[in-house]
């Protein structure tokens, strides 16, 4: 079998030119069964497989289904209890399902027979949101408290949870998002911080919702349910932030690419949002910068071995981090 590899596939809009898509052959052999890498693989022998790993789902809530399928062959995805989880296909080849009550169902892709033939199987659960955890990409983990610089515009993410505290996908249709000391703008307008999206690394659950903060105070972000409140994220909104650094998202090789990205923490060590300057490297010649105006991180494209410098010129103060290319 051999699969083609799309890789590296970014927004136009943001860094457009400095990441180009490409693609690669890779020759598996004996198929599935002799398979090297991890992960979903369809083959002759085993045509549909699920790539998705969401196994619980909103009640009320809808999702996509991932799913791979071998060129040209034909198949639908049906639910096991349609009562509970229903799919639609709401395009050629691309499904979503619906969390309709709560209990246990399997999604199957199957063949368009009155008595179909199953090809694969991915088992789901539907349950209430019972609550919900917030994200911010610099910091990584999930968040108890959050603080961020007036005006800053960035991303936080929003995980709706069950009882037991697991995430479920599909949270978005169910949760309703209210803001004290901040507004919600579109995410359009927000700092696009690509660093983990392109390798790979964003979240599986979850959905991102645009916050432009207000004036140095105290503000709060409310998950709620049905009109009550599952979750609240404390923001402080403070003047300026504590310790600033800038963090590499991997080493780098000659002709490697990596984000930096700036990360700072308040007096409390709570992760700060709203963090962005203008770049700078000397000497020339062994990294290349590309990034927006204004921006939280930057793109380092590795031109040859050595070691150069990289500065963030911030409103309040300079930063910077020596990067060494092997």
């Amino acid at each position: 079998m051999r699969a083609a590899v799309s890789a590296l596939a970014v927004s136009a809009s943001l860094f457009a030119g400095c990441i180009e898509p490409f693609e690669f052959d890779l020759d598996l052999g004996g198929g599935c069964d002799w398979q090297i890498f991890p992960g979903p693989c369809v083959d002759a022998a085993h045509p549909v497989a699920f790539s998705q790993d969401e196994t619980a789902l909103a009640l009320g809530g809808a999702a996509p289904v991932g799913v791979l399928v071998l060129e040209g062959f034909q198949m639908t995805i049906r639910s096991s209890n349609p009562e509970v989880l229903e799919v639609r296909e709401v395009a050629p080849g691309e499904f979503r399902m619906h969390g309709l009550a709560e209990g246990d169902a399997e999604l199957l892709a199957t063949d368009f027979t009155p008595d179909p033939r199953v090809f694969a199987r991915h088992p789901m659960n539907v349950r209430p949101v019972a609550g919900a955890r917030f994200a911010f990409g610099p910091a990584g983990a999930p968040l108890a408290r959050l603080a961020a610089l007036p005006g800053a515009r960035e991303k936080v993410r929003v995980t709706a949870l069950d009882a037991a505290n697991q995430p479920l996908a599909g949270g978005d249709a169910v949760v309703e998002l209210a803001f004290a000391g901040a507004t919600r703008i579109n995410l359009a307008l927000t700092q696009q911080r690509l660093g983990a999206d392109v390798f790979g690394l964003a979240p599986a659950f979850g959905f991102d919702v645009g916050v432009e903060f207000g004036a140095v105070g105290a503000a709060t972000l409310t998950a709620n349910v049905a009109g009550a409140a599952v979750a609240t994220l404390p923001i402080d909104v403070i003047a300026a932030p504590f310790l600033v650094d800038l963090e590499l998202g991997r080493p780098l090789v000659a002709g490697g690419v990596a984000f930096l990205g700036l990360v700072g923490i308040d007096d409390r060590s709570t992760p700060v949002a709203g963090l962005v300057g203008s770049w700078s490297v000397s000497p020339a010649g062994i990294v290349e910068l590309t990034a927006p105006p204004q921006s939280g991180e930057v793109l380092v494209k590795a031109r040859a071995s050595g070691a150069a410098t990289v500065t963030a010129t911030l409103a309040d103060r300079t930063v910077s981090k020596l990067i060494t290319v092997e």
